[in-house]
């Protein structure tokens, strides 16, 4: 079976706003009710267990309703399914825990897409950098869930020895029996990643830590590199700006400099998300525009300075206080969310 058969239908978000706001006169619906729908559409795609299926036996709302009401083309109650898709979403959130965000298609994510794309299919090593916490991960792990046959992700970790690291890579590509022995291992890795593969390697500046100091992180280092140049698979390193600077002018540079000559540019990730990027955000938990520009760079600011993370923490915690006095999220349960975390950071105990 080919991946593309085995993947999850992921429906296209833009699209089906677009359809959602093609309804008129009787049928046309609101902002709210557009951002409501699209809220199940979010649900849809954020597991391999939800679908329009899963989404009917939930809201009652029969699939012979639900599928030409998310094309544009149902005839009858357009409000009447938005009211019943709502009462299912607020289930969610009042019988268990905020259910979590889904991953937001930003216009980082296409520049993630765009570097790990052409490792794949051109063979050139990418090179991922930025600070922490501003999403680069997240993009990675959404091409691996995306190509989850081909394409591999691995995350360092501190500590690792060069054997050690053989055994969570096999682990990572599929491999059934992992064998213990190191020799068995390289030759197990050799047999097992093919050149159909791509492999993500994320926080590439642990195993440069190691190669400053050890000869495991020099070996792993050229395991890496030796994979990308014998299996001529697809290779892409993703670290912060301090693994760039150790790549390109620290002790480990000779250990990249055939790596560099070889890969595409580097691409390095500021925290500059637009406000078209994080309006996605605020939109997938409904929230309306915030009134004023001010606001509007006031989070523009916390994302650049925070990290993508620290918005989506506020903004879950605001659920969770939205939830809990029983009223709908706003501004309002975010604002509260800022300033609790606030009075953490200066260590007083007022009341909120």
């Amino acid at each position: 079976m080919s991946e593309k058969e085995v993947q999850k239908k992921v429906y296209d978000r833009n699209e089906i706003a677009a359809n959602l706001r093609g309804y008129a006169d009787g049928q046309a619906l609101t902002d709210d009710e557009v951002r409501i729908a699209l809220r199940a559409i979010d649900w849809i795609n954020a597991s391999a267990k939800n679908s329009q299926a899963k989404l009917s036996e939930h809201s009652g709302v029969s699939v012979a309703r639900l599928s030409p009401f998310f094309a544009g083309k149902y005839t009858g109650d357009t409000h009447g399914i938005v009211k019943e898709v709502g009462n299912f979403l607020v289930r969610l959130e009042t019988e268990g825990e905020i259910a979590a965000i889904p991953f937001i298609e930003t216009s980082m994510w296409e520049r993630v897409k765009i570097v790990i794309d052409n490792a794949r299919f051109d063979k050139q090593p990418g090179m991922l950098f930025g600070e922490s916490q501003m999403g680069k991960t997240a993009c990675m792990q959404h091409y691996r869930d995306l190509f989850p046959l081909s394409v591999k992700y691995y995350r360092f970790s501190e500590g690792l020895t060069y054997n050690a690291f053989l055994g969570d890579l096999l682990k990572a590509v599929g491999a059934r029996n992992i064998p213990q022995s190191t020799a068995r291992r390289r030759q197990a890795l050799a047999e097992t990643v093919t050149a159909s593969m791509t492999l993500l390697f994320d926080e590439i500046q642990l195993a440069l830590r190691l190669a400053r100091s050890k000869t495991d992180g020099e070996m792993i280092i050229e395991c890496i590199r030796t994979l990308g140049d014998t299996v001529k698979c697809g290779i892409v390193y993703c670290g912060t700006r301090v693994a760039y600077s150790e790549m390109t002018t620290g002790d480990v540079s000779p250990l990249f400099n055939q790596t560099f000559r070889r890969c595409q540019p580097a691409a390095f990730f500021d925290g500059n998300y637009t406000l078209g990027d994080l309006r996605k955000f605020w939109e997938a938990v409904g929230l309306q525009e915030p009134g004023d520009m001010a606001a509007k760079n006031s989070i523009k600011n916390l994302v650049k300075t925070g990290g993508l993370t620290a918005f989506i923490s506020l903004i879950q915690r605001g659920r969770r206080k939205a939830l809990k006095a029983k009223e709908r999220f706003s501004w309002n349960h975010f604002n509260q969310a800022a300033a609790d975390s606030e009075r953490l950071a200066v260590g007083t105990d007022e009341a909120a």
